[in-house]
């Protein structure tokens, strides 16, 4: 095949370029990043297209982000009959592809222009083979170092006649296949996936089984559920039957009783009538007592009683609390200050005395509760150095089993030493403050401190008007003001009082008297009269309902409450029960009672109900026999009621029984679909292992058959092709059956392998495995040879047979893309034909 012109629309850094190639050797040259790789690229993208993501990512332009273009080849006849799809002589390629979509390809007849249908892609119909062959033999890319594509030339020898692609590794693919069978299964056979997975299908069964057990279990016992089930609903029907009959003979026994509707209207009229009966009984002239009447009557009663008791404590006061002008000589200017009573307790004049001798009960507080906080201090700080003597202690011994007499163990010694002498101080003084403690408090006769201050406040209310410090001080008494007693014994309480009788006139108290305390109290006579007027309201109030007494109207009031209580209580029931019944008072009641006992009649004994319904027989026995019928129904009915309890506690223990075993047992779906899943994993896992152990077994056996199939042409045509490149030196080139090649040199001397060769010999091998591998491989139209800088390391003389052997060898066309002229000078020197373009 002849590629005629290429046109680049867009692809990598070409743009708008038109290429006319001619028969035979074609040179394009251009320096380095002028697009010379990419010409190559745009061939192979022409023929096959996008064929994995790195060209998917460097075939589009970075400015238009697409790459198309087209491509003008001819086939010859003999190509053209080897080609499977009838093709013209001239074909158009167009091709446009736009990154992160699919690429699409046209293919016209160069002639006429009428668009072609290929079942598979233009390379793979014109040349026969993949693109992955193509980039394996006709498209020699730049060769560096002495490795192909980073591997040896015996691994690229085998890999290309393993698979035509030399960038397969068999070798590694043997290393995987095999490390994948190890993940499979161990060769000792005791670890893998697939001993997992037969482990974990043997747990899975076990847990099947189990789950049948416990199914049958729970089979088992939602039978005895189901009949205990039944059992409940037999019994519910007993219990209703039963209450039934119960209310059955209550039915009977309401209509053959007293207790019908119209009773209890009736009774409820005879009560409403009784009530106002008892309203009017109780009504004299006009008047109705009411809770406000006996409130004043209370009242007036209570200010009676308190002055009666005021006239009685007035008459055993004596000589000490007379009247005002009478107050006694004692009183002005005493020592205790303010008024004080004749009859003061022994314990109120030792606390005096211990006031007085502490200069004031504010003193005598603070210096008791002084001692009583210091004594709580003390207490507190003795406990906490007896705890650092503890410590200290329990360190000295420590240390000195550590490290003996040290420093560190004299200084805890001298600590805990320090710390009793201070809580030895500290206790003393406690007991100190304690002594000190219990003997103000014996002084005052108190017993503790809550009875100190209550007997202070004993003391205060005795003392009357003295002031806080309980002593009277002579600045009370120096002007005859608020506190004290002028010079003629008159007590002045709010002013002053007059030198003789002691009478003030702005002091609004009248004549009366004062008691211990200072308090005034009115004369006899006006409580009297007061007395007196009170007793005639009281009088007046008790006239008005016709009581002579207090006691006889509160006791005529509390039975009127009484009774009237009564009434409205038994007149409420009668018409809660009027309620409950529902009667309009137009023998509802009574009908839809009787309809009721139809309804109920089925759950009736024929007996039963022959010996209630019986009209010969008085209506009270026949009450008599329903009330018994009642009772006898009334302890069947507690009878099924505590069967259906029973059954009701048995039905609730079989459903947690139930519901435990449902929880702890899975259900058997799951761990079927579980097997199920494993099972099928396991058999994959299988099927994996048994195709890998295959793939290994006839990838071990394919060298020798792939040997003998191709070494023997192949080895034929690379000695041949290797013979021309090196001039002769090597006549010679030998395929073991590992792939390595040897080398023989023409002498017959000896035979080398590859390791010996120089870089530009290997590389002259190389090109003459491609060459035979393309002539083997494409049997259809033998594509164009494209060699990319592949002779930098072959030397001049060398490149100039390369050339000629590639000018007999390559078929139709070839193109040679170099950033150099040694080519065209070889080919100058060789004096062949060829075309020349710069880039």
């Amino acid at each position: 095949m002849i590629i005629r012109e290429l046109h680049i629309d867009s692809f990598e850094g070409l743009s708008s370029r038109t290429f006319p190639l001619a028969d035979g050797i074609n040179v394009i040259c251009g320096p380095n990043e002028s697009g010379k790789s990419s010409l190559a690229d745009f061939i192979f993208f022409m023929f096959y297209g996008v064929v994995s993501r790195t060209d998917a990512q460097h075939f589009p332009s970075l400015e238009t982000g697409r790459a198309a273009g087209s491509l003008l080849a001819e086939l010859s006849d003999d190509e053209r009959a080897r080609i499977a799809t009838p093709l013209p002589h001239l074909i158009r390629i167009e091709r446009e592809y736009i990154h992160r979509r699919r690429d699409s390809v046209r293919v016209f007849d160069g002639e006429t222009y009428a668009e072609l249908s290929l079942p598979r892609s233009p390379g793979e119909t014109v040349f026969g083979i993949s693109a992955t062959v193509m980039r394996s033999t006709s498209y020699v890319s730049q060769i560096g170092g002495h490795c192909v594509d980073g591997k040896d030339l015996g691994s690229a020898v085998e890999n290309i006649m393993f698979s035509a692609d030399e960038s397969i590794d068999i070798s590694k693919a043997l290393s995987r296949l095999d490390a994948a069978r190890a993940v499979l299964r161990h060769k000792n056979g005791g670890g893998g996936l697939i001993p997992t997975l037969q482990s974990e299908h043997d747990k899975l069964m076990l847990e099947r089984s189990r789950a049948e057990e416990s199914a049958d279990q729970i089979a088992k016992l939602e039978n005895e559920l189901g009949v205990c089930e039944e059992k409940c609903h037999a019994s519910d029907e007993r219990v209703e039957r039963a209450r039934g009959r119960v209310e059955y003979c209550e039915l009977q026994a309401s209509l053959l009783g007293a207790s019908s509707a119209d009773s209890l209207r009736e009774r409820i009229a005879a009560l409403e009538e009784e009530a106002e009966h008892t309203r009017d009984d109780a009504t004299v002239n006009g008047f109705y007592p009411d809770e406000e009447y006996i409130r004043s009557l209370r009242g007036l009663d209570d200010r009676v009683s308190e002055l009666r008791r005021s006239m009685s404590a007035s008459a055993l006061r004596h000589d000490g609390t007379e009247t005002r002008t009478g107050i006694p000589r004692a009183h002005a200017g005493a020592s205790a200050g303010g008024r004080r009573s004749s009859t003061e307790t022994p314990e109120l004049k030792q606390l005096r005395e211990a006031v007085r001798n502490a200069g004031g009960a504010e003193q005598l507080e603070h210096r008791i509760e002084s001692s009583f906080t210091r004594k709580r201090i003390y207490f507190i700080t003795s406990l906490i150095l007896l705890a650092v003597f503890a410590f200290g202690v329990f360190c000295t011994a420590y240390l000195a089993s550590q490290s003996g007499l040290s420093k560190l163990t004299l200084a805890a010694a001298g600590v805990s030493l320090c710390a009793m002498i201070v809580a030895a101080v500290t206790i003393g003084a406690r007991r100190k403050a304690i002594s000190e403690y219990y003997s103000l408090l014996m002084s005052t006769g108190a017993v503790d401190m809550l009875d100190l201050y209550r007997m202070l406040d004993e003391l205060d209310r005795s003392n009357g008007y003295a002031d806080d410090d309980g002593i009277e001080d002579d600045e009370d008494n120096a002007d005859g003001t608020y506190g004290g007693y002028d010079s003629g014994d008159g007590y002045v309480p709010g002013g002053d009082y007059d030198a003789n009788d002691g009478t003030d006139a702005d002091s609004g108290y009248g004549s009366g008297s004062f008691d211990s305390r200072g308090q005034f109290i009115a004369s006899n006579t006006d409580t009297e009269t007061e007395l007196y007027k009170l007793e005639e309201q009281l009088n007046a109030r008790l006239a008005e309902w016709g009581k002579s007494s207090l006691s006889d109207a509160m006791s005529a009031y509390s039975k009127l409450n009484i009774r009237l209580g009564e009434i409205e209580s038994e007149r409420r029931h009668c018409a809660e029960l009027l309620d409950a019944s529902g009667d309009d008072g137009d023998g509802e009641l009574r009908a839809r009672q009787l309809q009721r006992i139809d309804q109920l009649a089925p759950f009736i004994r024929p007996d039963i109900a022959a010996g209630i319904c019986d009209s010969e027989l008085p209506p009270s026995e026949r009450r008599r026999a329903a009330e018994r019928y009642g009772r006898d129904a009334k302890k069947e009915l507690e009878f099924e009621l505590s069967a259906r309890a029973s059954l009701d506690e048995r039905r609730h223990m079989l459903r947690l029984s139930l519901a435990e075993l449902r929880a702890a047992s899975l259900p058997l779906a799951e761990i079927a679909e579980r097997l199920c899943e494993n099972d099928a994993r396991l058999a994959e896992a299988e099927r994996r292992y048994n195709g890998i152990m295959l793939a290994l077994e006839r990838l071990g056996g394919a060298g020798n058959a792939i040997h003998g199939m191709l070494a023997p042409e192949l080895t034929e045509r690379v000695s041949s092709i290797t013979h021309a490149l090196t001039d002769g030196r090597y006549d010679r080139v030998g395929i073991d059956s590992d792939f390595s090649m040897h080398f023989s040199l023409a002498s017959g001397s000896r035979t080398v392998d590859d390791g010996y060769l120089s870089g530009g010999t290997k590389d002259a091998a190389y090109i003459a495995l491609r060459l035979a591998l393309t002539e083997q491989l494409c049997r259809c139209a033998s594509p164009v040879m494209i060699f990319d800088e592949s002779f930098c390391r072959i030397d001049d003389d060398r490149l100039v047979s390369l050339l000629g052997e590639l000018e007999r060898s390559c078929g139709d066309q070839t193109l040679i893309l170099s950033s150099n002229d040694r080519e065209t000078k070889a080919l100058g020197k060789l004096g062949c034909g060829y075309s020349a373009a710069m880039l």
